[in-house]
């Protein structure tokens, strides 16, 4: 590897790089759990009543207790039954494992699972529960599962009569960007984007919670937000003082939620690792067959805002990997679902048919993932990054007027 390239890579270790976020703010954001068991208005709503809950093991407050812990143990709340998403209650399956049913090893209540047999609250299960909580840590992208669980489960619940409350946690992109191409349901609606809403879509789960009931579930349910305080749209994960604690085990820090963004679809192929078998999961583009050198020139030439690119080696169970590290320079300007087109153009070009091709491409994964199967095709025929960005543009707009009337934060 070049001196340059060595240099660079010794920097992304040190503290004083640009990319490094600054160090946990003082705590000064309280999450929706914390508001629900302060606050006489909220504990209303659940006090006296077979509470059921949905959340995994991000569902904690700011000093680290489970919420399941929290609710068993406040005087006149019957918590009745545990609902987990993908990766189950204690997020230890694997992405795409099916879950099966469980009881909760210390309470000796049901565990139900939303991604095993069925993925929405059953009538049976919600026979179980006067009133339904969900409060998982989400990470702000549309190919995440976790809201559609959300989804399918106020619609369950408005169907079957049964309240819902969301108990609000930060986006840890923040609420300031929208990014990427709106989902086209016509080519796919389902668990990797069931809405037509931007990959990087800029709302807490509560916000989510509030646009999915009125305008696009079928039956819409009795939902209440309870609010975080303290949290605005210019924050990212680090300013919040709160602790990190991994949606899943690859979602390693809230710096993983930006690089996710960048790199997740581009995943879904075959012929190039992003980073996992090398510890550093979505911050890299590598494959045997690539030039390092050559794509960071390529991609460091496009000026995007935001971000750089540096050519990596490294020996993983395919041998020698060559591929670019990304580094995140800017927080705010980077635009992370724009980067993954043009990284997409430049491969495409420097590596014709052997990275987006048929043969290639897990295409019911990539091209679902995009919500949009016309990406890819496009790229095979030579369109630009910059023409495909222009593209979405109209729709994107479009959405931003729409979500404006659902935005709890300022």
């Amino acid at each position: 590897m070049r001196l340059a390239t060595a240099l660079l890579a010794l920097c992304t270790l040190s503290a004083g790089c640009a990319h490094v976020p600054p160090p946990p703010a003082a705590s000064r954001v309280r999450l929706g759990v914390e508001e629900l068991l302060a606050h006489e208005q909220y504990l209303a709503l659940i006090r006296g009543k077979r509470v059921g809950l949905i959340t995994n093991q991000t569902g904690l407050d700011s000093q680290g207790r489970s919420i399941i812990d929290l609710l068993a143990n406040t005087p006149g709340v019957q918590l009745t039954a545990l609902f987990g998403p993908e990766h189950g209650l204690f997020g230890t399956a694997g992405g795409g494992d099916h879950v099966g049913e469980m009881v909760h090893p210390a309470l000796g209540i049901p565990i139900h699972s939303l991604y095993g047999q069925t993925r929405r609250p059953t009538r049976e299960w919600l026979g179980e529960i006067d009133v339904m909580l969900y409060d998982i840590q989400d990470i702000g992208s549309r190919g995440f599962t976790y809201i559609s669980t959300l989804a399918y489960a106020m619609d369950a619940c408005g169907e079957a009569g049964v309240p819902f409350i969301v108990l609000d946690r930060p986006n840890p992109c923040g609420g300031d960007v929208v990014d990427g191409n709106i989902l086209k349901p016509e080519d796919y609606s389902g668990f990797v984007g069931l809405y037509p809403i931007p990959f990087m879509y800029g709302l807490t789960a509560g916000e989510t919670a509030r646009m999915f009931n009125a305008e696009f579930n079928e039956h819409p349910c009795d939902l209440t937000v309870v609010p975080m305080a303290g949290w605005r749209r210019s924050m990212r994960f680090w300013d919040t003082g709160l602790p990190w604690t991994p949606s899943t085990s690859i979602m390693v820090s809230p710096e993983s939620c930006f690089y996710e963004l960048a790199t997740g679809i581009i995943g879904e192929i075959r012929a190039v690792s992003i980073g996992i078998d090398r510890g550093t999961p979505f911050q890299s583009i590598a494959a045997p067959f690539l030039d390092g050198d050559a794509l960071a020139r390529e991609m460091n030439a496009r000026q995007l805002p935001g971000i750089r690119f540096v050519p990596i080696e490294y020996q993983a169970d395919r041998g020698l990997m060559r591929g670019i590290e990304l580094q995140i320079t800017d927080w705010h300007a980077v635009r992370p679902v724009q980067v993954q087109a043009h990284l997409m153009e430049v491969l495409n070009r420097l590596c014709p048919n052997q990275i987006f091709d048929d043969a290639n491409a897990e295409r019911w994964l990539f091209d679902e993932c995009w919500g949009d199967f016309s990406i890819r095709r496009r790229l095979l025929a030579g369109e630009s990054a910059e023409s495909l960005i222009a593209s979405w543009q109209p729709a994107v707009d479009d959405y931003l007027r729409m979500r404006e009337q659902y935005l709890i934060y300022e």
